[in-house]
């Protein structure tokens, strides 16, 4: 709440004061017969409380022992001006006085041996330094200041006891099946996926980490990382039911202490909020069955069953902080900001901690704006406080991937990514999203507004100066697919220069406003990018530790798509996505659309996830990388591995201890690869009948000659449904080529073409509306429209995919496709993996929300050739492939059984 601003420059002049009062110190020490003062004294001591026992560490700044006398000193710097009223002081830093309080406390109550024979008394004083002149200040600490450290026990006994409660509920949580009725293909799906998560479990040690050991020594000791499970599952099939049932049978086995929900869409998380009131919501009737099956209950809806008992679980579902402001411009800073302003003070009288206190208390947004409202308190530290306390927490993948935003889960008290289960639904997206939530954009037009607001708080002249340089820059970029060397080398100087003075210099943020607060900020992250600092502090380990994998590089491109637009792009990010997901206890990736699963593993920098392993060879002991292709198939015999193998990796294998040792090596890898659980469907079986029109060519050379043949294809279609079609466009300009060719031939169709940018209720709206009074739905694959909307499934019967939906042919992706071939992949393979997978998910998604139920069925046209070529007809989904080819007007017209047009469109 105080503001991201840099403190590089704070934190040199605090180590400059430092050391000049340690000096002064010391001086006056040795002025002092039998004085003694030590520094930098590291101290971990217990604390009992109220049954509790509570371990300290820390590191005192000065302990000074005079005349039977021990004083604790810490040295803090402060921006304001000095000297100033102590309870001033006391208000602005309360935790300040906490952990000088806490030094005094543990002292005071520690052993007798632990202190000097002849110390009788200590005390404790902070000593403020006025962090741009140097003037100190000292507050000794009172009595009365003693109370503070009783209140910040309170709090965490407080947050001790409910954690205990929590653990308590859990073990006797009682919650419904997902399904009133288990549709075919759900019967032994929870048995599964318990049989992959425990051996996982059989793979662990009591650390938390899996293990493998040599039965020849213990030095050979392997340890490999956390194995995800990929979970594919059709869409009807009841995934967010089927996972939250596991998941919650995980937790009340006590095998997790928490689940994380993660989904890419707002609709995915209410879907899943949903769900879980269903099968957690209390009833009147307390019986201890829970029965699977309910007389006349519809199959595969979520369970109504009124008769049996549900504990409730405790969920929170995360939305952005910009969300929950409740003021007209959303600058969060304690200085501008209300709602922030003496926080802690206010928040005991609050009435807040009902929200975690109360497991009934409603905690939707506006619940939770409406009470930070009327408490004149910031909604979103509601969010912040009551996390800790809440079973499941349910929100985006930036929360767990992103490193703007995984501080609102990764910093809060008792989470531990060990005791974790993941679950991370429409995983497709994950790839893509990780490399965006690192990717940057810096824009002319934003930087010469920042330079505007700069100019009007007067900051030094080296960042104006430094700022302006870096707008001009900016306005002078033209079109470029990579920046040339000279103008990269400019980018580089520019940034690292701006960097540097924003974090050495000190400004009042909140008077220049979040726009150029926000700006000058960024280049710190963009700093950071050019120098490919790509790393994410692990949990539990010091900040220097990255949980990104170092052997697996991140793929960047610096380019300018626009004049006076430059855009720092993550390609491919693996190394941040497979460490990541390997830190939890437990990771489960689920989506419709995981296949082809092993360019999915790539994706997610799951292909390698051993370490190495011991050497013991004759040149000494250490640590020595297999060759991948030597432990790629475990099953396959050592000599078949061998004759592949370099001269070097085969030198490599000579000096392992035994060929048992190798092949211990190949099987602990393969087990820590993930594992793929594929759902049955076994009703999605014949539920489509597809025809594959190669009369046309869909490709962006070729389209606008078959404009008026894919119009006449959409009233033949609408024609043969007798109701609303929906057509599946790669994009909104090609759907509207279409439009106009219909309108253009004086089609009586009514057509209707998905609106831009329209929130969950007006594209529910909108969809409800077309399926009404329109005949043909126009949409766009990949949007929102095609992957959210589970309102088409048994309404539509008959759609049209007018061409695969590859992705734009722009700069990114040929710096993919070159970046996958310097890789080792054939032009082919590269091809595959950047367009035509992509793309063909994207019609996989779509029409699977067609057929969301048994019994219902839908007739599918796809409208090009490139269906019918072996390279895309692979990446279909299986009921959608070996689809009836159309080679003429007069096939389509049998195939749909309509009367062929007697001026029919000749392709």
């Amino acid at each position: 709440g105080a503001g991201g601003g840099p403190g590089v420059w704070r934190a040199q002049l605090g180590q400059r004061w430092h050391q000049r009062l340690r000096a002064e110190a010391e001086a006056a020490v040795a002025a002092q017969p039998g004085a003694a003062a030590a520094f930098e004294v590291p101290l971990t001591l217990d604390y009992v409380h109220q049954g509790w026992r509570l371990t300290f560490t820390g590191r005192i700044d000065q302990l000074v022992t005079t005349a039977g006398s021990m004083t604790v000193r810490e040295i803090k710097t402060v921006g304001g001006p000095l000297p100033a009223e102590a309870a001033v002081l006391r208000a602005d830093h309360p935790d300040y006085f906490a952990q000088a309080l806490a030094y005094l406390v543990l002292l005071r109550t520690a052993p007798a041996d632990l202190l000097p024979a002849d110390v009788r008394a200590v005390r404790a004083e902070l000593v403020f330094v006025e962090v741009g002149t140097g003037l100190a200040q000292t507050v000794p600490l009172t009595p009365e200041d003693e109370s503070l450290f009783h209140v910040q026990l309170a709090r965490l006994v407080e947050f001790l006891d409910l954690r205990r409660r929590a653990r308590n509920r859990l073990r006797h949580l009682h919650f419904r099946p997902a399904f009133a009725e288990l549709r075919p293909g759900q019967e032994t799906i929870q048995a599964e996926l318990c049989s992959a998560i425990g051996d996982i479990g059989s793979r662990k040690s009591d650390s938390g980490e899996s293990t493998n050991r040599s039965s020849s020594s213990p030095q050979s000791e392997i340890r490999y990382p956390q194995s995800p499970i990929l979970f594919e599952a059709p869409t009807g099939y009841g995934k967010t039911g089927v996972l939250l049932e596991f998941a919650l049978g995980q937790l009340r086995a006590g095998r997790f202490s928490r689940l994380l929900y993660l989904t890419s869409k707002a609709t995915g998380q209410l879907q899943v909020v949903r769900t879980l009131a269903a099968m957690t919501s209390p009833q009147i009737n307390s019986e201890p069955n829970l029965p699977r099956r309910s007389a006349g209950a519809k199959a595969g809806t979520l369970n109504p069953e009124p008769a049996a008992a549900a504990t409730p679980v405790t969920a929170w579902q995360v939305r952005p902080k910009a969300e929950h402001c409740v003021n007209e411009v959303f600058h969060c800073m304690r200085d501008v900001c209300p709602y922030l302003a003496d926080l802690e003070a206010r928040w005991a009288q609050s009435g807040l901690a009902r929200f975690y206190l109360d497991e009934g208390q409603a905690r939707d947004l506006e619940a939770l704006r409406t009470a930070g409202r009327d408490a004149r308190l910031c909604p979103y530290e509601i969010t912040r406080a009551a996390l800790p306390f809440n079973d499941v927490w349910i929100g985006d993948y930036n929360y767990v991937f992103a490193p703007d935003s995984r501080g609102v889960f990764y910093e809060r008290p008792g989470f531990r990514p060990a005791e974790t289960l993941l679950v991370v639904d429409e995983a497709h997206n994950l790839p893509a999203r990780v490399a965006d939530a690192w990717s940057h954009v810096a824009r002319a037009a934003d930087a010469e507004g920042a330079l505007w607001d700069l100019q009007r708080v007067h900051p030094p002249a080296a960042l104006l100066l430094a700022w302006e340089r870096w707008a001009r820059l900016l306005a002078a970029l033209p079109h470029a697919e990579r920046l040339e060397p000279g103008a990269e080398a400019e980018v580089h100087d520019a940034v690292a220069e701006l960097a540097a003075l924003v974090a050495a210099t000190p400004l009042d943020y909140a008077a220049l406003g979040p726009r150029a607060a926000e700006q000058l900020w960024r280049t710190l992250a963009l700093r950071d990018w050019l120098a490919g600092d790509f790393t994410l502090p692990a949990v539990d380990a010091p900040p220097q530790s990255p949980i990104r994998d170092p052997k697996s590089p991140i793929s960047t491109l610096l380019w300018s798509p626009r004049a006076g637009e430059l855009h720092f792009t993550v390609l491919d990010a693996p190394g941040l996505i497979g460490p990541t997901l390997r830190s939890f206890g437990g990771a489960i990736l689920a989506s419709a659309t995981l296949q082809p699963v092993e360019a999915f593993i790539a994706a997610c920098g799951l292909e390698d996830p051993g370490p190495g392993i011991s050497d013991r060879g004759k040149r000494g002991s250490h640590r020595r990388d297999l060759p991948p292709s030597a432990i790629r198939d475990p099953k396959s015999q050592i000599e078949e591995s061998l004759g592949r193998l370099s001269r070097k990796d085969r030198r490599t294998l000579r000096e392992m201890t035994s060929g048992a040792e190798l092949l211990e090596a190949a099987e602990a890898r393969d087990a820590a690869r993930p594992r793929l659980l594929e759902a049955r469907a076994p009703w999605r079986d014949h539920a489509y009948r597809v025809g594959v029109d190669v009369r046309v060519d869909t490709t962006f050379q070729h389209r606008a000659r078959h404009y008026a043949a894919t119009a006449a294809t959409v009233e033949a279609l609408r024609a043969a449904a007798g109701r609303a079609v929906a057509v599946f466009f790669p994009s909104y300009a090609y759907a509207d080529h279409i439009l106009k060719a219909l309108e253009a031939a004086g089609s009586p169709r009514r057509v209707t073409l998905q609106p831009r940018a329209a929130d969950l209720a007006a594209q529910a709206a909108w969809v409800e509306e077309s399926l009404a009074g329109a005949d043909a739905l126009l949409l766009v694959l990949g949007s929102s429209f095609a992957e959210s909307i589970d309102l088409l499934g048994g309404r539509v019967t008959h759609a049209m995919v007018v061409g695969p939906a590859l992705p734009e042919v722009n700069a990114i992706q040929r710096h993919r496709l070159a970046a996958l071939t310097q890789a080792g992949l054939s032009r082919d393979a590269a091809f595959r993996r950047v367009y035509q997978i992509p793309g063909m998910q994207k019609v996989n998604q779509a029409l699977g929300r067609l057929v969301r139920a048994p019994g219902q069925h839908a007739t599918i046209l796809l409208h090009c050739r490139r269906f019918a070529e072996p390279s895309y007809a692979a990446l279909l989904a299986p009921e959608y492939r070996d689809g009836a080819v159309l080679a003429a007007d007069g096939e389509l017209a049998d195939w749909l059984g309509i009367d062929a047009p007697a001026d029919g469109v000749n392709c």
